[in-house]
């Protein structure tokens, strides 16, 4: 057998085809792509172990040792990494949430939500006094689309200032959330506010598991807001609000960023060191930002974790292209049809400009596609000769 080796446009690549093309929504890391988009440490919350698992019933597959260490790495720490980030502004102690009791100047927020049960009940069984209840998908999704698909999604804004408004959030309300996973749900509230424009908010440590812990009293019932407020929206640039942040794979997980423009995902500061502290240390996956620049183009780049890949940015991934043609349909940033072909351009802002070609077929009136192709130039590097026995 003879063997010619090359450099491919794309590392890694694990297409998945039909059923193995897995979009994950319920995993979401915020902070982890705040902190690489704006160069500061934001809210990691959780991310769950279960991804892993439902990768190895769509692929049918077992999940790769990496992935299940990665896994069992997240599930450690969800709790614990709440009280260990650097920017300790973000979290509120269950002391400085009960001495806040009272002050108009602070929203308590219970943000506990489930798709699986009505949270709003366990909210009136008890809840942190003075504390009003905000669900996800009744208060802050915008409507579903004919097709049903995306749902869930950020409101607009005017949309968004009338919620907030409605529960008496103003310009200067400083907005304390809590949920009972570990802040997963209070930061997603976080990150909507700061789509906005609001700054003012914090995760209460620990959730409302610390605060009944520690003995602390509770308040059952409902509490109505008293008096609306006026909340200003203030929509910051780059990052697309109606494309969810998404832990997404076909075989090695990804966090997909969608931004609106090549500036904005070139404005990422690629650190080594950051990438250590915000991905190593908690088993994190690479985060992938993109955007899409027209005529089924995409402008992307990648940040790996640094101690499994000893790279800071990858200049060509091909292993998040496939999910990444799925990723951009789905949400509308490209066009569906029966065939759709997509250029990533890649690894231009670190000089190594690539291009990846994605091929996707669809059947009719389905938004899982039948088949992904990914594909780009090679430059052979070596020729030998392999014999077998």
């Amino acid at each position: 057998m003879k063997l010619t080796a090359g450099t491919f446009a794309g590392c890694g690549t694990s297409v998945g085809v039909g059923a193995g093309v897995l979009v994950l929504t319920t995993s979401l890391d915020v902070a982890v792509v705040v902190g690489v988009v704006s160069g500061g440490v934001g809210v990691l919350t959780h991310a769950a172990a279960s991804s892993v698992a439902a990768t190895a019933i769509a692929d049918r597959r077992a999940p790769s040792p990496l992935l299940t260490r990665r896994a069992s790495r997240l599930t450690r720490i969800r709790v614990s990494l709440v009280s260990t980030l650097a920017r300790a502004d973000l979290f509120w102690s269950t002391e400085r949430v009960a001495s806040a009791s009272g002050d108009p100047r602070v929203r308590l927020i219970d943000c506990r939500f489930s798709f699986d049960e009505d949270m709003r009940s366990r909210y009136l069984e008890g809840h942190v006094p003075g504390a009003v209840y905000l669900s996800w998908a009744e208060d802050l999704s915008a409507p579903a689309p004919p097709s049903g698909h995306p749902r869930w999604m950020l409101q607009g804004g005017a949309a968004f200032a009338r919620t907030m408004a409605r529960f008496g959030i103003g310009d200067d309300t400083m907005v304390v959330g809590y949920d009972s996973e570990g802040g997963h749900h209070a930061a997603r509230l976080w990150l909507a506010l700061r789509r906005f424009g609001h700054d003012r908010m914090a995760v209460m440590e620990g959730g409302i598991q610390k605060w009944i812990a520690e003995g602390r009293p509770l308040e059952s019932g409902s509490r109505s807001v008293e008096a609306p407020a006026i909340f200003t929206p203030r929509p910051r640039e780059g990052v697309v609000a109606t494309v969810p942040l998404q832990v997404v794979q076909t075989g090695l997980p990804f966090v997909f960023v969608a931004l609106n423009r090549s500036e904005a995902v070139d404005a990422a500061v690629a650190s080594g060191e950051a990438l250590t502290a915000v991905l190593d240390a908690h088993g994190l996956p690479p985060v992938f930002l993109f955007a899409a620049t027209g005529s089924n183009r995409l402008y992307s780049r990648m940040f790996a974790p640094h101690t499994d890949f000893r790279v800071v940015e990858d200049p060509a991934t091909g292993s998040a292209s496939g999910p990444l043609g799925a990723f951009v349909v789905r949400y509308g940033l490209i066009s569906g049809a029966a065939r759709v072909s997509i250029q990533s351009e890649q690894g231009t802002k670190m000089g190594r400009q690539s291009f990846i070609h994605i091929e996707l077929e669809y059947p009719a009136a389905n938004h899982t596609p039948s088949r992904i192709e990914v594909g780009g130039s090679v430059v052979p590097v070596m020729t030998g000769e392999l014999t077998l026995p």
